[in-house]
C-alpha cells in the first residue's frame, strides 16, 4: 500500500509568523510590516497619522513617543489616528555603514 502524501508550499506570512492581514508599508530608511488588525501593548511600535503627516511611535503608558523623542500626549493625543502595530522592520541590505 502506498501513502499519499500533499506538498504544501509555505508563503511569506507563515514563514514569518506573519498574519495574512499584514501589510509593508515602505519608508526612507527602511520597510516596515504592519498589522492594522494587532492590539497594541505597552512597548507597542505604532504607526500613526498626526497632523497630516505619519510617524512611528513606541507607546509609553498614555503617551507615544517619536523617533524624535517628542512625546504626543494629552489634548494632542485625541487627533491621533492609529494606522497599525508595527512587528518588523526590514533593512536593505545597503543600509549599513560598513565600509567596502
Amino acid at each position: 500500500m502506498q501513502a499519499q502524501t500533499s506538498h504544501v508550499t509555505p508563503d511569506i506570512f507563515s514563514l514569518c509568523g506573519l498574519p495574512p492581514a499584514a501589510e509593508f508599508i515602505e519608508t526612507s530608511c527602511c520597510i516596515a510590516v504592519m498589522d492594522r488588525n494587532a492590539v497594541p501593548d505597552e512597548q507597542s511600535v505604532l504607526l500613526i497619522s498626526f497632523c497630516g503627516l505619519t510617524f512611528y511611535v513606541r507607546l509609553c503608558g498614555e503617551a507615544g513617543i517619536t523617533e524624535d523623542g517628542e512625546a504626543i500626549e494629552g489634548e494632542a493625543a485625541e487627533e491621533v489616528e492609529v494606522l497599525g502595530r508595527v512587528s518588523f522592520f526590514i533593512n536593505g541590505t545597503d543600509a549599513d555603514d560598513i565600509p567596502s
